[in-house]
């Protein structure tokens, strides 16, 4: 056990020795000061057991030192004896007031003196061991760390309220035994952490997992030793299910943000393919040559190629590579065109059920939007009800009005019979990265996704559930006026010729094959390229006008954009056409901050080719 300390403070430096002198055999750690400024220094770095204070000193004398020490937190506490020469009850009053502990007259008695101070120094060290053990009591008590007190073989013998309740949790009511709690695979690791606090200035952690309910969770397990000489160990128990939880919707971000960019890529190739595909299928059906036999087949293979074209435009959407395109959208119809899609989806054990009446007016709402609102609650459905059930569609209209200008809603109900929610689940289904599906199993970004969707179309969306009774999700759209109906384009019209120069800046051979095709066929002077530093080259021999650059956004050496600004530079008066496999909003902007004429999606037919190039040259 450390020595006490004691504290001489006395102006009179033979005084100072005497004391020090009287209390050497004691083997006290002593400190002397001669004044007041350099007593209350030494008593703040000190902390010293007892201080003795003689009254008369120059500048401060005994009294004003002690108030100053009781006003300072540290030393509110610690003992004060003033030793004086005056013995008057009045000087007495005046350092108990001061906040002295005790008066000690001068010439002090040897004997006394000595058993005073053993008996003041005992009783203020045993205070100040109790106060710290309190001190330390309320952080065991009060940590939100789980701590516990255990022996080597993992017997639990004292906890914190942290510590009772998880350990309540997982193992029931004391008696506890921490190797119950870990998983058989980590005992031995248990017992190298162990191990590896065998000495106590050193501590060993790692995590676990361990599972309630089938929902695993995390948490951190830190072992020390209490001391070299006992079977005695502490243990910090930490739950890091939160942070675990966070860490996996982060990883599953970050795999989903690098599937949609792959999903992007492959939409855009593959939108490059069917460009020529349904290219020139279409030039085919033109053919006045073909029997019915063959046009019923080139008909079905471009039925195929505009399927497929939906399906790409569902991937870029996916990849967030898509722009968000509203059109006055017949809700009967679009759920009549999915139908087919989500009974494969919910598969042959689930009943489907489509309730679509037709109804007056449309929603303003983006077609692919809306499927991925049927997919999503479908998808959703089908695991509710593992053991089959009913899914059911309804399309409706509600009388309540709409807010704004719409004059009321059109309403998309998804109900099933499946297992249902708790209100808890409920409370939370419209979470990113929430889900109570398995590990791998869902991503907590479906019905998020439908939420924003909704909310983007300026609707609402409510659920109704309980377990055991099914689930009903109701999404209500505000209703607008569906546009008259335009006359069909005349033939003329449909043909779009010319006879213009149109420079075709395309990587894709078959692409650019089929453009060029598709442009010298009704009329067009062609001029191709295969990337941006050709077409300029291209640019550059021609010696006659050119009318129209139609351009691929993205390209190897120079792309659209820097294509397109070059060569405005030298040709002023060119019209811009832009073409891309990606649906993207930048490219979109881009085009339109470069003085372009017009932007044609992939994949396109020669009508639709033709019709904007038309219209490019006619701005």
């Amino acid at each position: 056990m450390n020595r006490a300390s004691i504290l001489i403070v006395d102006d009179d430096p033979i005084g100072r020795s005497s004391y020090a002198a009287l209390l050497a055999r004691e083997e006290y750690e002593i400190a002397t000061a001669s004044d007041g400024p350099s007593a209350i220094r030494l008593a703040q770095e000190l902390r010293p057991d007892v201080i003795l204070l003689d009254v008369m000193m120059p500048g401060m004398d005994g009294f004003e030192v002690t108030r100053r020490l009781r006003a300072t937190a540290e030393l509110a506490e610690v003992p004060i004896l003033i030793l004086t020469a005056l013995d008057d009850p009045r000087s007495r009053l005046t350092a108990l007031v001061a906040g002295a502990d005790d008066f000690v007259s001068k010439p002090v008695d040897r004997i006394e003196f000595r058993a005073r101070l053993r008996s003041i120094t005992r009783l203020n060290r045993y205070r100040r061991l109790t106060e710290q053990r309190e001190r330390y009591q309320r952080l065991f008590d009060r940590s939100p760390c789980g701590l516990m007190a255990l022996t080597a073989d993992g017997r639990v013998h004292e906890t914190n309220p942290a510590a009772a309740r998880l350990l309540e949790r997982w193992l029931g009511p004391p008696p506890h035994h921490l190797r119950a709690l870990l998983p058989d695979a980590a005992l031995g690791r248990f017992a190298q952490l162990m191990a590896a606090a065998s000495d106590p200035t050193t501590s060993a952690r790692d995590e676990f997992a361990v599972r309630l309910n089938r929902v695993p969770i995390w948490f951190e397990l830190s072992v020390s030793r209490l001391s070299a000489d006992a079977d005695s160990y502490l243990a910090a128990l930490t739950d890091r299910s939160a942070e675990r939880k966070l860490e996996e919707e982060l990883h599953q971000s970050q795999k989903l943000e690098s599937i949609g960019q792959l999903a992007g890529g492959i939409a855009h190739d593959f939108n490059n393919l069917l460009t020529v595909i349904n290219g020139f299928t279409s030039l085919a059906l033109e053919s006045p040559a073909l029997d019915d036999a063959s046009r019923d087949g080139l008909e079905q293979v471009f039925r195929a190629g505009e399927q497929a074209a939906v399906l790409t435009r569902q991937l870029l959407a996916f990849g967030r590579r898509a722009i968000v395109t509203p059109v006055h959208l017949n809700l009967v119809a679009l759920v009549r065109e999915v139908e087919k899609l989500l009974r494969r989806l919910i598969g042959e054990h689930i009943t489907m059920r489509v309730t679509a009446r037709p109804i007056s007016g449309v929603v303003w709402a983006d077609p692919s939007q809306i499927e991925q609102i049927l997919l999503n609650l479908a998808a959703n459905a089908r695991d509710a009800m593992p053991d089959g059930g009913t899914f059911a569609i309804d399309v409706s209209e509600v009388a309540e009005a709409a807010p704004g200008p719409a004059p009321g809603w059109l309403r998309l109900t998804a109900s099933d019979t499946g297992c249902g929610m708790p209100p808890d689940v409920r409370e939370r289904i419209f979470e990113p990265f929430f889900t109570t599906k398995p590990l791998g199993k869902g991503t907590g970004l479906g019905l998020a996704t439908v939420y924003g969707i909704v909310q983007q179309c300026a609707g609402r969306i409510r659920v109704d559930s309980a377990v055991g009774q099914g689930t009903t999700f109701t999404v209500d759209l505000p209703r607008v006026e569906a546009p008259p109906a335009h006359a069909p384009a005349s033939a003329e019209q449909a043909v779009a010729r010319g006879t213009e120069t149109v420079l075709v800046a395309e990587d894709e051979a078959l692409v650019r094959g089929f453009a060029v095709a598709a442009l010298a066929a009704s009329g067009y002077t062609v001029l191709t390229a295969g990337d941006g530093e050709e077409a300029l080259a291209v640019a550059a021999a021609h010696p006659g006008p050119i009318h129209l650059l139609f351009t691929d956004a993205v390209m190897p050496k120079l792309g659209g954009r820097g294509l397109s600004e070059r060569l405005l530079k030298v040709r002023p008066g060119v019209k811009i056409l832009w073409t891309s496999g990606y649906d993207d909003d930048a490219i979109a902007q881009t085009a339109g901050q470069t003085a372009t004429a017009g932007f044609v999606q992939k994949p396109y037919t020669a009508m639709r080719l033709l019709r904007a190039v038309r219209e490019a040259l006619d701005k």
